[in-house]
């Protein structure tokens, strides 16, 4: 399986790099989510969120998403569209 290639800076390691980006990706998501909700008053879709996250493929939107979930950044009701939202973690990071 081919390595990802993420920028390095200067004295930053291939797992920094991967660490550095997928921060930033994060942070980029969850300040989309709480903005879009905000404006629109229901959570953006899976297709909202690519391109924010720079990501094309909806399969792996939806493994940074599960990820999120997992790490209690965010809550997503199964089967219910649109049902994404910002848990109190997630909102410390982008405060």
């Amino acid at each position: 399986m081919p390595q990802k290639k993420y920028p390095l800076q200067r004295g930053e390691t291939r797992t920094d790099a991967e660490r550095r980006v997928e921060g930033e990706r994060r942070l980029a998501i969850l300040s989309f989510i709480v903005e879009f909700s905000g404006k629109r008053g229901y959570a953006p879709s899976v297709r909202d969120i690519m391109p924010v996250a720079g990501l094309s493929s909806s399969s792996t939107m939806y493994k940074v998403l599960s990820r999120m979930e997992k790490d209690k950044l965010i809550q997503v009701t199964q089967g219910v569209a649109r049902s994404m939202r910002v848990l109190p973690k997630g909102l410390e990071m982008i405060s």
